[in-house]
């Protein structure tokens, strides 16, 4: 797989100027799921960058498996998020699962081979 683009200091530099995205992610993201009863289960994050989603959301107890490309941003993420899983990888190198309530969904631990 062919490197994003990320090295150590963008990595961290994204980390850290960009961290406020991803906690508001993570508040809608809460806020849906109590809406709809939802208060444990497992959140796939796609493209997870370094973690910071995958913190606050573990934080609240959710399993939290997270994909990314970037090998810099993983190990922020996992440095973030030790409660995590994390996976390198990209979404389009995995294959599709099956329909779970009329939605697709994408199987983290298949990849293409």
């Amino acid at each position: 797989m062919k490197n994003p683009g990320y090295g150590r200091d963008l990595a961290e530099v994204h980390h850290h100027g960009y961290g406020w995205a991803a906690t508001g992610a993570a508040q809608i993201l809460t806020q849906e799921l109590e809406r709809r009863g939802l208060g444990r289960g497992r959140i796939v994050d796609l493209g997870c960058g370094s973690g910071i989603l995958a913190r606050l959301m573990t934080e609240r107890n959710y399993d939290v498996v997270g994909l990314d490309r970037a090998r810099e941003m993983l190990r922020i993420a996992r440095r973030e998020a030790p409660r995590a899983r994390f996976l390198h990888g990209s979404v389009v190198d995995f294959e599709r699962g099956p329909k779970l309530a009329g939605r697709r969904v994408f199987l983290a631990s298949k990849p293409k081979r």
